[in-house]
């Protein structure tokens, strides 16, 4: 049984991103400066989502 079978209140309230998003939010950006992150790398990620809607968004991590 998935979430949104189980608690469908609870699904619309969450979003999980991809794996690769964090890996994609911590590249560097289009100028190569390395404290600026990759703002237009994501964008894509989020176009059709309203993140502010959402009470939880899950970003998984994998470091290695």
């Amino acid at each position: 049984m998935n979430l949104r079978e189980k608690n469908p209140r609870l699904s619309e309230q969450t979003h999980f991103m991809n794996t690769f998003f964090f890996e994609r939010l911590c590249q560097k950006g289009k100028n190569g400066i390395s404290k600026e992150k990759n703002l237009d790398g994501i964008l894509k990620w989020t176009a059709k989502l309203d993140l502010f809607k959402k009470n939880y968004i899950i970003i998984p991590i994998n470091e290695r």
